[in-house]
């Protein structure tokens, strides 16, 4: 199925050591996506996600409240406090860019969009390269195939 549908990692890989061993796997990514939030805007947002106990749908207060027959149900992680937010974010930022390099260098497109607006702008910028990157395939594909139609004439 991920051979045809595709498929989608979220946060991961973490660092460049697990990037090198997802590309040396049976599947490699065709492209990567970073979404970048500023960290402030990141520590709201974890600060503030909340699960409803029943179906497991997540909320924000801010960003996607839930509705009124919900709020009784909601749960916090107990996890996300600032202090261990703010670590793991350290950590990222430590690991983040050898992520990215290890995938540039294996040839793999990667595209960092801006987070910190629309989710209607950002997946807009999202749809954009992954078109980008999809035609780009195709283009070498058909260049792959039109070479091998000469080899064969040979």
């Amino acid at each position: 199925d991920a051979v045809e549908g595709g498929w989608l990692l979220d946060g991961f890989p973490r660092t460049a050591g697990q990037a090198r061993l997802l590309l040396e796997g049976p599947l490699k990514p065709d492209a990567v996506v970073v979404l970048d939030r500023p960290d402030d805007l990141a520590v709201a947002f974890c600060l503030g996600r909340c699960e409803d106990s029943a179906t497991g749908a997540v909320y924000h207060p801010r960003f996607a409240p839930p509705p009124d027959d919900v709020r009784h149900r909601l749960v916090w992680r107990t996890d996300d406090t600032e202090e261990v937010v703010k670590k793991r974010l350290a950590k990222h930022a430590q690991e983040c860019n050898a992520v990215l390099a290890t995938f540039e260098e294996a040839g793999v497109p990667v595209k960092v969009v801006d987070n910190a607006r629309s989710e209607l702008e950002t997946f807009a910028d999202c749809c954009s390269f992954v078109d980008e990157v999809e035609a780009s395939m195709r283009g070498l594909k058909a260049r792959r195939e039109r070479k091998q139609k000469r080899r064969d004439k040979l």
